[in-house]
This record gives C-alpha cells, sequence and structure tokens, in this order.
C-alpha cells in the first residue's frame, strides 16, 4: 500500500512539472559492473584472458549525452576515444554498440539506431516492469527514488535468453520519463542506472539552461524489436 502511495504521489509530482516547458541536458558516465565466475572456467590461459579484458577496460573517457524536453529525447555516445590496438576495452565498445535512442513520451517508446544498421528498433517503455521503493538519495541537488526492474535479453539468432536485472534512481523533479541507453517509464528522469553484471551509468552534470538544438529521428525503416530479431536471424541462417 505505501509503494503504491509513493508512486501515486511520484506521478502528481511528475504531472505538475511536465507542463513546464522543461527541456536540458545530462551528461553520463559509466562504471565497470562487468563480472565473471572464474570457478566456471578450467582453462587457465582462457581464465587469464577474460581477467585481462576486464582490467583493460577502462572507463574515465567514456561519456554519453542525453538532451530532453517535454515531449521527447535523445541519447547517444558521444566520446570519440579510439581504440588501442594493443589491448581490447570492452567498455568502449559496449558503448558505442549501444546506438543512438530517441524516446518519445506521448506514445511511451524509444527508437534505437544502432551504428551498423540502417534500420530503426522500436521497443516500449513498460517491457522493465518496474516497481517503486521508498529509498530517495541525492544526485546532483535532486532527490531521487530508488526503482527496481529487469531487461529480458533475448537473441533469437541463437536463442540466447536472459534476465539482468536493473537498479534506476530517478528524479519526479525532473518529469522527463527516459534516462539513459533507452530506459523509461519512471515518472522521472533517471540520473543512475545500474545493469547488474554489466554496467552503471551516472549523471556527471546536469543542465537545464541547454539551447542546443535536438537531433531529429532520422528517416529509417522501423521495425518492432520481435520483428528486428526474426530479421537477424534470417540475415545470419542466409550467410551460413
Amino acid at each position: 500500500m505505501k509503494e503504491k502511495i509513493l508512486l501515486l504521489s511520484c506521478l502528481l509530482i511528475g504531472l505538475n512539472l511536465y507542463s513546464q516547458n522543461l527541456k536540458g541536458k545530462v551528461t553520463y558516465k559509466i562504471t565497470n559492473k562487468i563480472s565473471f565466475n572464474k570457478d566456471t572456467i578450467k582453462d587457465k590461459k582462457i581464465k587469464d584472458i577474460f581477467s585481462k579484458l576486464l582490467s583493460n577496460s577502462k572507463d574515465d573517457n567514456i561519456s554519453f549525452e542525453l538532451f530532453f524536453n517535454n515531449k521527447k529525447s535523445h541519447f547517444n555516445y558521444v566520446d570519440k576515444m579510439e581504440l588501442d590496438n594493443s589491448t581490447i576495452n570492452i567498455l568502449l565498445i559496449d558503448a558505442q554498440n549501444r546506438g543512438s535512442v530517441f524516446s518519445d513520451y506521448d506514445s511511451k517508446t524509444t527508437l534505437t539506431l544502432f551504428p551498423s544498421e540502417e534500420i530503426l528498433i522500436r521497443d516500449s517503455f513498460s517491457k522493465f516492469n518496474w516497481r517503486i521503493t521508498q529509498e530517495t538519495k541525492n544526485i546532483g541537488g535532486y532527490i531521487c527514488y530508488k526503482a527496481v526492474g529487469e531487461k529480458n535479453i533475448y537473441r533469437k539468432i541463437n536463442n540466447y535468453h536472459k534476465k539482468v536485472n536493473l537498479t534506476a534512481w530517478f528524479s519526479p523533479e525532473l518529469s522527463a520519463p527516459v534516462g539513459p541507453a533507452g530506459y523509461g517509464g519512471l515518472p522521472g528522469l533517471i540520473l543512475e542506472l545500474t545493469e547488474e553484471g554489466y554496467v552503471k551509468f551516472y549523471a556527471t552534470k546536469i543542465s537545464l539552461k541547454n539551447n542546443k538544438k535536438m537531433k531529429s529521428v532520422p528517416r529509417k525503416k522501423i521495425l518492432e524489436r520481435i520483428d528486428y530479431e526474426k530479421y537477424t536471424r534470417e540475415v545470419y541462417l542466409k550467410n551460413q
């Protein structure tokens, strides 16, 4: 019951602020949360390779920007850090492959354009099954509420399926229902997001005085996520 009252309060705060001319930019950094169970790898050489890959994955120069207003947002990797030929930075590869994400609050959907694709992939805000808790903390001067959810990763191409637990900290004071990397659906802007076993996004700068024009959604073919998975499998089988 308390969680329902908390959720209603957050929604009311968000609705009250939603009518304001809200716009701004958030800069995010990431922290390495990638982990693997060394005990499951018996080959010492492979185990050493994994350990070296993770130790080489620095996050100092990897950042993202989220531009938002009352109706939409755009999230993108911004640093042009090049890979060192002598090392492999898993975090940098992941950052570059997350794509450019365009969110629309009215339709409660996101469109993702991956670097290697010529199509936009549509997802829904509702897929994360958020549950808002009573925990709060201050991030960048804003009171944030903790929400927990999950992300189901499914790749039809090889029948890979995994559930990733999520922890988000969002602020109802910033009524944009979005966050980093296409996450959204909460009654406030997500300023911190942890993908368990992968990475944590955290806001390092929040500006409500941004005058930069937001990038428009490119004119590309749009596929629903389920159709995209079907498409990639067909391409994969065709090239076998």
